[in-house]
């Protein structure tokens, strides 16, 4: 990823700077610890600890519980390897700051207050869930008191945790699938959320979330072993856990089939790539979203209307880019960047797909036809048995 040349110069001196990084110091020594009491069998004992469940917090102290009560086998470099990748995680979220913003206290809405930062076009309003997004880009901001700045410490931290706890939650899952051989993962992991790729996942997040909060990235096990990069709810949907999204910069259209060709039940995904975009944006589908938004206003915005699918691809997978490539001029990211009808024609598309996708799931199970996904298929009691520590099988 390119840095702004403004960077270093923008580094404030943050009031929370060190809470952050001694905690994520504290996570990459205990979390190795905690492993290898798993499988020396003195999990639950050193669970027992007081300075676990006051700096971990109740809820990741609980899912190692879990993990020591439930006598399932283990393997010790799968888990010694994604969690590699949970503490880097961790510690990238913690890492001090690229660039810091000027902030000050907006009106409260709710249990945090939401900022509002200094920016040379005029203050922006900023919520607590894109203070973290914020975060992830590389930037944090300049608190006018300390009161504030250790309120955003705090959550940025416990975000932090979440995740962390989060993702161990999914080792469970992934490991399991890879124990009993029914997957294509290794011993080693293989996943790099620093990419492009995962870069353009954080980027249609935030565009999802610019007005009010309606996606989250989805479980780490629902990525790597369903495919779902995104879940994303409106009101509208019965889906408690929301509409899957697989997210793509894929704008040529034989890499476009390749990755829609992989999914499991494809009508079920919301596709959000440059080429599904593209190909609706050419032919939209006559619902009102469509037919009353502001497409003159749309193309105006490209520099012109497009006539084909190929081209209009690659001419907004080179929007993406160029934005990904400037992350921290504004607060909010580089969505930004992306002009202001590309973003709200984004989100009409996912909310549109997110209806749709939704009647093809219950007109499957109409049907009769049960699917149960790859992350909850091995822990039936079958499973359970099959792979427990006092099992000979697998």
């Amino acid at each position: 990823m390119n840095i702004d040349s403004t960077d270093s110069a923008n580094v404030g001196d943050t009031r929370d700077a060190d809470t952050p990084s001694l905690v994520a110091a504290w996570v990459a020594r205990t979390i190795p610890e905690l492993e290898a009491a798993l499988h020396d069998g003195s999990l639950a004992e050193l669970l027992q600890r007081p300075e676990l469940k006051e700096k971990f917090g109740e809820s990741l102290v609980s899912r190692y519980q879990e993990i020591a009560a439930a006598n399932m086998k283990h393997d010790r470099e799968f888990r010694q390897s994604w969690n590699a990748i949970f503490v880097q995680t961790l510690q990238a979220l913690l890492q001090p700051p690229k660039k810091c913003f000027p902030a000050k206290a907006g009106i409260s809405l709710g249990k945090i207050r939401p900022l509002l930062v200094r920016h040379h076009q005029g203050d922006v309003p900023i919520r607590d869930d894109q203070a973290v997004s914020a975060r992830r880009w590389g930037m944090w901001f300049d608190f006018e008191d300390e009161n504030l700045a250790g309120t955003y410490s705090d959550h940025l931290v416990c975000s932090a945790l979440q995740k962390l706890e989060s993702n161990i939650c999914s080792l469970r899952y992934m490991e399991t699938t890879y124990i009993a051989g029914y997957s294509k993962l290794s011993s080693t992991a293989r996943y790099d959320h620093e990419g492009i790729g995962g870069r353009f996942e954080h980027l249609m997040c935030d565009v999802l979330n610019e007005l009010e909060q309606r996606a989250r990235f989805a479980p780490l096990a629902e990525d790597v072993l369903e495919r779902t990069d995104l879940r994303v709810t409106y009101p509208s949907l019965s889906r408690r856990k929301g509409a899957r999204i697989q997210v793509s910069l894929a704008a040529v259209a034989s890499h476009h089939q390749s990755k829609i060709g992989s999914l499991y039940f494809p009508g079920e995904f919301i596709c959000l790539t440059p080429m599904d975009l593209a190909l609706c944006a050419l032919s939209p589908p006559a619902v009102p979203v469509f037919e009353g938004f502001g497409w003159e206003i749309f193309w105006a915005s490209l520099g012109e209307k497009h006539q084909n699918e190929d081209e209009l691809a690659r001419v907004l997978h080179d929007i993406f880019v160029d934005a990904l490539s400037f992350p921290r001029l504004h607060p909010l990211g580089p969505l930004w960047i992306l002009p202001p009808p590309l973003r709200q024609f984004i989100r009409a598309f996912t909310e549109y797909c997110a209806t749709e996708t939704t009647g093809q799931i219950r007109e499957r199970e109409q049907t009769g036809r049960k699917w149960r996904g790859s992350v909850r298929k091995f822990t039936t009691g079958r499973w359970k048995t099959r792979l427990s520590d006092s099992s000979p099988e697998v």
